[in-house]
């Protein structure tokens, strides 16, 4: 009997499973961001039937003391998702700074989803997407940036998408720069879940 090594994916957060949007330096702190809604009704069902398939891990450059904790308790307290649903939770390396000053240095995502050996990561930021190389999916969020940069590389424009790229084999994203990501699921899923429609 041969057992199979389950995938890894991994989901940047804020704009892609949390609201988005920027936020202000002296507002980074647990506090706020415990109070961020889900992007809407489907990330919820969404994560705990890929979890069927997929460990998964969040990425996040959220950056100020007890990030990691705060993200953690958000995914677990806001979204109910266990420990058999989001394998990890990473977070910006947090270093003593004064709350005006921005985060010690960029987090490079790239190489955390390729020491992880994610086989695909969902980010709003094209930045990331990019150096992911064949392994970024871009979310679009309001950003402008991230707006302007859908369909450029390969997106995937809600979570009904998400969904079917990583449970339908040989499902391939596009972009017009010439970069393609192929879905990881090698079997073929008999069942589709029925998710809440999203209400806005």
């Amino acid at each position: 009997l041969k057992l199979m090594e389950r995938k890894k994916i991994s989901f940047d957060c804020d704009g892609v499973i949390a609201e988005g949007g920027w936020v202000p330096r002296e507002d980074r702190t647990n506090k706020y961001y415990i109070k961020k809604n889900p992007l809407n009704a489907e990330v919820i069902p969404s994560l705990q039937y890929l979890s069927i398939y997929y460990d998964i891990y969040v990425i996040s450059t959220r950056a100020h003391p007890e990030a990691n904790l705060g993200l953690r308790a958000w995914l677990h307290f806001m979204l109910n998702l266990e420990m058999d649903t989001i394998a990890g939770v990473i977070t910006h390396p947090w270093t003593y700074q004064k709350v005006t000053e921005e985060p010690d240095g960029r987090m490079d995502k790239s190489l955390i989803v390729d020491a992880l050996g994610c086989c695909v990561h969902f980010d709003d930021d094209p930045g990331h997407v990019e150096s992911c190389g064949t392994a970024g999916v871009l979310v679009p969020s309001d950003m402008p940036h991230s707006i302007a940069a859908a369909n450029v590389l390969p997106t995937a424009k809600d979570w009904d998408t998400i969904r079917r790229f990583l449970t339908t084999p040989g499902m391939t994203l596009y972009g017009s720069a010439g970069v393609s990501v192929v879905s990881p699921m090698e079997e073929v899923v008999k069942e589709y879940p029925k998710l809440p429609v999203m209400v806005n």
